[in-house]
C-alpha cells in the first residue's frame, strides 16, 4: 500500500462499484467482518492496521481526485468567459464518459445537463444578436 500511496494516483474513483455495487472499500470491510466479530476465520484476513492503512489510501486518492476535478472545472469556468465554447463541449464530454466508466451515472447526467444549458444559452444569444441586428 505504501508504493500505491506514494505514487499519488488520482485517476482511480473510489467509489467505482463492481458488478453487484461493491466499493473496494465495502469489500475490504466484508472480508474483515468475520474477524471484527470474533468468528473463527479460516484464511488470513487483513488487521486493523491494515484496514487503516487503505482506508488512508482511498482518502488520499480521493482528496487528489477532488483537487483535480476542481482544477478542471475552474478551467472549464476560464473558458465560459473566454467564450471558448468549443473546449468547454470537449473537456464536458470527456468529465462524462470517465464518470460514465466510474458508474457515477448521477454526475454523468449533471455535466449532460451543464452541456445542454450551455447549448440553450448559445441558441437564446445567437437569436438575440440576430434580432437586435435586424432592428439596427
Amino acid at each position: 500500500m505504501n508504493v500505491l500511496k506514494s505514487a499519488q494516483n488520482s485517476r482511480i474513483d473510489i467509489r467505482t462499484t463492481d458488478n453487484e455495487g461493491a466499493t473496494p472499500l465495502s469489500r475490504l470491510r466484508e472480508q474483515i467482518k468475520p474477524v471484527l466479530e470474533g468468528m473463527p476465520v479460516c484464511v488470513s484476513k487483513p488487521g486493523v492496521e491494515e484496514v487503516k492503512a487503505f482506508e488512508s489510501l482511498l482518502r488520499d486518492i480521493r482528496d487528489r481526485a477532488i483537487a483535480i476535478g476542481n482544477e478542471r472545472l475552474e478551467a472549464i469556468i476560464s473558458k465560459l468567459r473566454e467564450e471558448d465554447f468549443d473546449t468547454i463541449r470537449r473537456e464536458l464530454q470527456m468529465l462524462r464518459e470517465e464518470k460514465k466508466m466510474a458508474k457515477i451515472d448521477w454526475k454523468v447526467e449533471s455535466f449532460r445537463v451543464v452541456e445542454l444549458q450551455i447549448r440553450i444559452w448559445l441558441n437564446r444569444r445567437s437569436k438575440h444578436w440576430k434580432i437586435s441586428w435586424m432592428h439596427r
